[in-house]
């Protein structure tokens, strides 16, 4: 190994030792909530189908919880960032995906795949002054600015944005659809994550160090907790979401009411 190979070798070692730690993590609910009603579809019903399925709170078997965007508060916001062109997918009348995270500077490409109009208005809630105080859950402001407004007239039909200021995008239909929305989180900086399927999430190379780590749902609202990351390793996390008292007396009534209906039926 020449000496210009070493020197590179050692520098990418120090760059992996100084930001070689992780976060991973699986969110879960701790109680079972009743699925949500789905959307009556009054225009387009040939096209759309008669009923949209209710996409704001899905989660697994297990309760693992879907569409969780996962950042860091206290890091600086960065500058000088790569950037990306990511898609959001007007299909089978929804927006895919229903979240999508993305960096300053990215470009939204959107684009229609069936053959009927759609249209896409994007509102951009920007961050509160604030946000990143441990103590606040209020994290966007209410005030919205558009920040696209397109229509589709047929399949194939596209457009794109540069989506410049970190925030939360509301992207929804002007047109009729009144089911079709989906949301686009704009982060400070790259340590961010959106939860699968599985309700799992990774935020890999980061700096030692303790994090306050939040976690946003467009049904649940926000949660936040601090977390210590040390030593080259990886940290994993069992989130349980706890649900509020409003939402659990919901539930629970729900429940009791299921299970009265089950054993009268059984007699």
């Amino acid at each position: 190994m020449n000496r210009k190979t070493l020197g590179t070798f050692l520098l990418l070692f120090m760059l992996n030792a100084a930001h070689g730690q992780s976060l991973q993590g699986k969110i879960a609910l701790d109680v079972r909530q009743k699925p949500r009603a789905s959307h009556p579809v009054n225009k387009h019903a040939i096209a759309c189908g008669q009923q949209m399925a209710n996409e704001a709170l899905l989660f697994g078997k297990k309760l693992e919880l879907a569409n969780v965007v996962v950042w860091l508060a206290n890091l600086k916001p960065e500058t000088n960032l790569p950037h990306a062109v990511l898609a959001l997918d007007l299909q089978n009348c929804t927006y895919r995906p229903h979240v999508l995270a993305v960096l300053p500077g990215d470009t939204l490409l959107l684009r229609n795949h069936d053959r009927i109009l759609h249209d896409a208005r994007g509102e951009l809630h920007a961050f509160r002054e604030g946000w990143d105080r441990r103590v606040t859950k209020d994290l966007f402001q209410n005030e919205a600015q558009i920040v696209f407004n397109f229509v589709f007239p047929k399949a194939k039909a596209e457009a794109s944005a540069a989506l410049t200021q970190p925030g939360l995008i509301r992207v929804h239909s002007t047109s009729g659809h009144d089911w079709m929305q989906a949301y686009i989180f704009v982060a400070p900086h790259r340590a961010f994550a959106v939860s699968n399927g599985q309700g799992e999430f990774t935020l890999p190379r980061l700096p030692g160090g303790k994090y306050d780590l939040i976690l946003w749902h467009e049904h649940l609202g926000v949660k936040r907790q601090l977390v210590e990351l040390a030593g080259n390793k990886t940290t994993e996390l069992l989130i349980t979401w706890e649900l509020p008292e409003e939402m659990r007396a919901v539930t629970i009534a729900g429940e009791a009411a299921a299970a009265m209906t089950d054993s009268s039926s059984q007699k």
